[in-house]
């Protein structure tokens, strides 16, 4: 169990850590080109996504690596993140996911994993370009991606032996709340920046987003 904890400011509490089951989703708030390009996950092993803070800025402080891979996380209704930047003449749209916990052999408590859309343009009427999925510490690119009409296909998944990370599939997946990193309460925003997921890094905040969208270039 990880320890409940908080952060004060004048004697108040603004931010804490607390259980990875009892963050609640922000709303979904996007602009209508993200949402119709966001993506479907399958997750094919280990937890499915989690919020990793809720509205007020209270960060998830998810799982110790132990017991069955999706103990205590096969079920939520979980949140996916979205930022987007113009790239060289492309949208690149940026997914991000939370779970609370990577586990195959042996593991570590937090995984981000994210899948960046290159579409024509920031706009609804663009088309897909390519798609790049979070493997370890760089991407996995394809450029004729599988999709269920504008949803690219995505799996979380792992070959047995690696930790958890993103690729392609032909399998239908889901979808969760989607909210844009700018249309997130500054409270939610400043938690995710700040917060330590340990190994479990960020991959949206200000400090990882302009240098994770060049590692995903696919050109």
């Amino acid at each position: 169990m990880v320890p409940v904890s908080a952060a004060f400011v004048a004697g108040s509490a603004v931010a804490a850590v607390i259980p990875h089951d009892q963050v609640q989703p922000i709303p979904a708030a996007a602009e209508s080109y993200m949402a119709k390009f966001q993506p479907v996950l399958k997750v094919e092993s280990g937890c499915v996504p989690f919020p990793a803070v809720d509205a007020s800025g209270n960060t998830n402080g998810g799982l110790a690596p132990t017991g069955s891979r999706n103990g205590g996380c096969s079920s939520n209704v979980g949140q996916v993140y979205v930022r987007a930047k113009s790239h060289y003449g492309l949208c690149a749209v940026m997914y991000a996911w939370y779970f609370p916990k990577d586990q195959v052999l042996d593991g570590h408590r937090h995984d981000w994993e994210s899948a960046v859309v290159w579409l024509s343009s920031c706009e609804d009427s663009a088309n897909i370009v390519a798609v790049s999925y979070s493997a370890h510490s760089g991407f996995d690119k394809s450029t004729s991606p599988p999709h269920d009409g504008s949803h690219p296909k995505v799996r979380y998944y792992t070959n047995g032996i690696t930790n958890h990370q993103l690729g392609s599939t032909g399998s239908q997946g889901g979808q969760q709340p989607l909210i844009q990193w700018e249309k997130m309460p500054a409270a939610a925003r400043e938690a995710l920046t700040k917060a330590d997921f340990g190994k479990g890094n960020v991959p949206m905040k200000d400090a990882n987003f302009a240098n994770n969208i060049v590692k995903a270039d696919f050109r």
